[in-house]
């Protein structure tokens, strides 16, 4: 058994982002194969984090001061040199390209090796958000990427990417972005009960979108999902209801129509009550772990070309349906409206996309 130390730009425990739950699953299930020690920084409301017994190695944090330290914590890197001092350390587990710079710096001190967990093409991000500072990302991304032992990536598509930054293909592979086959599949009785929850008969179509609404691209897809999509599926089914559940949802959104239900801890839940996911993302990158876990419970999923970006659609069939203008996309969520109906998921689909199945392809 190897011993492995995760350096993390943000807090996992428990997971209320897309990264946050990538980064969670893979400690989970890469715990089960080996030692899994995590370094963090520390939320202020978070003092006491749940769901940490995951791991079969120790949780550092760290404070967490300003938005800069994600480039260079000096904190986690003193922690780091620390414990990798203190202990054998066999990997050092890079989340996200930002962590670069302190897993450098901590191999120059203990020459410890480390790859990335590339979530992300970052700059590609930064750029497609309008944001100046991304020819300073890809420089950064550029140079710590050069610099790792190997770069993870979630999809082809993210690996073109880096091979367009320089970095050699034969210096990267596919991680993909997957499912907790213990925590989402299709239940019956969770939809009776969730559904009871939200006071939504069972016999009321009900639409589903969730993700982090401090999110730019997720806060322009719900946008969409009131504005553009929603009236069109009205004038069919009058009856239907539409979800968002997520973090920092805005009360404009209520203005629309839609139900907001903020964080859920247990967004399997509610995707199970959910006769279909709408995902009319038009930004972003990576995967949508939003899909392969609605995908997972037996939700099916209209999606954009974008929101559904580096899936094997092969392997998401009947569940995934593609669809880029918005009447057609209305169109296929009423078809898919008028037969709710949880369809088991294939067992190539659970053998590409179960974290468990993932984390047995990063080599320590």
């Amino acid at each position: 058994m190897k011993h492995v130390l995760m350096l993390s730009p943000f807090h996992p425990f428990p997971p209320t982002t897309g990264g946050e739950r990538r980064i969670y699953h893979l400690a989970k299930h890469l715990s089960r194969l080996h030692r899994v020690s995590l370094i963090c920084p520390q939320p202020a409301n978070r003092p006491h984090p749940a769901g940490t017994n995951i791991l079969s190695g120790d949780l550092i944090q760290v404070p967490e001061r300003h938005k800069l330290e994600k480039f260079f914590n000096v904190a986690m890197l003193r922690a780091a040199v620390k414990f990798a001092r203190g202990q054998r350390v066999d990997k050092v587990f890079v989340e996200y390209t930002w962590p670069g710079f302190t897993a450098i710096a901590l191999r120059r001190v203990t020459g410890i090796p480390f790859v990335i967990d590339a979530h992300n093409i970052e700059h590609q991000r930064f750029r497609d958000l309008g944001r100046a500072s991304w020819p300073l990302i890809r420089w950064y991304e550029k140079f710590s990427c050069r610099q790792a032992e190997h770069v993870y990536c979630v999809s082809q598509e993210d690996r073109n990417g880096l091979a367009r930054l320089g970095i050699s293909p034969e210096k990267t592979s596919l991680l993909p972005n997957g499912f907790d086959a213990g925590d989402f599949f299709p239940s019956r009785q969770v939809r009776l009960r969730t559904r009871q929850a939200l006071e939504v008969q069972e016999d009321t179509p009900l639409v589903l979108y969730f993700g982090s609404m401090d999110y730019p691209p997720n806060q322009e897809a719900a946008q969409i999902l009131a504005k553009e999509i929603r009236p069109r599926v009205l004038r069919h089914r009058p009856e239907a209801q539409f979800v968002i559940a997520g973090r920092h949802a805005s009360t404009d959104l209520a203005r629309e129509g839609m139900r907001t239900v903020g964080f859920v801890e247990r967004i399997q839940d509610t995707i199970n009550a959910a006769d279909v996911m709408a995902c009319p993302l038009v930004r972003g990158g990576g995967t949508r772990l939003k899909i392969l876990e609605s995908i997972a419970c037996g939700t099916p999923v209209v999606s954009t070309t974008v929101g559904a970006a580096g899936l094997d659609v092969s392997l998401c069939t009947p569940h995934l349906t593609i669809a880029d203008d918005w009447d057609t996309f209305a169109q296929k969520l009423i078809q898919r409206l008028s037969d709710p109906v949880a369809v088991p998921v294939s067992l190539q689909f659970a053998e590409r996309y179960s974290w468990e199945n993932i984390a047995k392809h990063v080599e320590i």
